[in-house]
């Protein structure tokens, strides 16, 4: 298995399978737009019109409208499972950010690239990437569109502050060892270790045992199947359940979630 790093460039051409063809990638968000992210993963955009700016409905209508913690910028805000929203997700303004294309570049990304905006393509019935990837680069994002059809068969390792994973499947373990590092609505078939502080782990699915070692760490709206253990203080469990993969399909239905994961 090959090993890909993001650090002051990335070397490797392995990663050109999960990227878009070449000739400048749009971002895959709409600048200052905003989704409603259930807990089943189902999204409904809910980009605030020209007349009621303000308003953000949780219900398809304005009888719940809520304010945006991301302003202008592009946004998630994901609901726990009593509809509130229990987090969010800030995108990077497009007008700041880029999508660079690997193939146009040769595979690097230089250190002024390093807020690389990664785009992994949707590719049923196959692994997007096979790989372990290492994140040396800060403010990078990895993104994918569902964690059903965007995967890494591999492990991922980050090691770059800022870094935000969203929609990805990992065969592997995940392994964060920098500060103010998202995951969201992934899909973790490995362990899960958390060194770094300021960590948010969010909508997501831990099929192994969850480590957590850095401080003020937030697994909010998660199904873990195995242990959790943690030496970090002030971490939060808001809204998160253990589970069990009764069939062995990786993949967690509401039938096999269990009680409320509880922080000691």
């Amino acid at each position: 298995m090959s090993r890909i790093r993001l650090l002051l460039a990335l070397t490797s051409t392995a990663f050109f399978a999960c990227h878009h063809d070449a000739g400048g990638t749009a971002l895959p968000w709409d600048d200052g737009s905003t989704e409603v992210v259930r807990r089943d993963a189902s999204r409904t955009d809910t980009t605030p019109t020209v007349a009621d700016p303000s308003c953000v409905p949780l219900t398809g209508a304005c009888d719940q409208p809520v304010s945006s913690p991301c302003g202008d910028q592009a946004a998630d805000l994901l609901l726990n499972s009593r509809g509130e929203v229990g987090d969010y997700i800030c995108y990077p303004d497009a007008r700041t950010w880029t999508v660079d294309d690997l193939r146009a570049h040769d595979g690097d990304i230089a250190q002024r690239n390093n807020r690389a905006v990664l785009v992994f393509d949707d590719a049923p019935g196959e692994p997007a990437l096979v790989a372990d990837v290492h994140v040396d680069a800060n403010d990078v994002v990895l993104y994918g569109h569902s964690p059903s059809t965007a995967v890494i068969a591999g492990s991922l390792d980050i090691d770059g502050n800022n870094t935000l994973v969203r929609g990805l499947r990992i065969r592997g373990d995940v392994t964060i060892e920098k500060n103010d590092v998202t995951l969201a609505n992934c899909v973790i078939e490995g362990n899960l270790v958390v060194n770094g502080n300021n960590a948010r782990v969010l909508a997501s699915d831990v099929l192994g045992r969850v480590t957590v070692s850095g401080h003020g760490t937030a697994l909010h709206s998660l199904r873990v199947v195995g242990d959790v253990v943690a030496s970090g203080k002030q971490l939060d469990c808001q809204d998160s359940f253990r589970a069990v993969d009764a069939n062995g399909d990786a993949s967690l239905s509401d039938a096999e979630v269990g009680g409320a994961l509880a922080c000691d």
